[in-house]
């Protein structure tokens, strides 16, 4: 059964072509370094577009095949800053 992980934010005021292109070039580097990423199943990024506060808010979602992999990334990374 699948697990997943899910980040959600808003860019600043003024920030959104600094903010696409960083995205880009984040997403073109994990594509580009899946011996990293062993343990993820999937990773989809999404922007909600509806009236409200919550309109524009960005979302990446990870999915993992198990909690063991959800767990062992984390292990992984438990002294990443980044």
């Amino acid at each position: 059964m699948s697990v997943f992980e899910m980040e959600s934010w808003v860019i600043a005021e003024g920030k959104h072509e600094e903010h696409d292109i960083a995205m880009r070039n984040w997403l073109k580097w994990v594509r580009d370094h899946p011996e990293l990423f062993k343990e993820w199943k999937s990773i989809r990024y999404f922007e909600k577009f509806i009236a409200g506060k919550d309109s524009g808010r960005q979302f990446l979602l990870w999915e993992y095949e198990s909690l063991a992999d959800f767990e062992a990334y984390k292990k992984k990374r438990q002294n990443y800053e980044g």
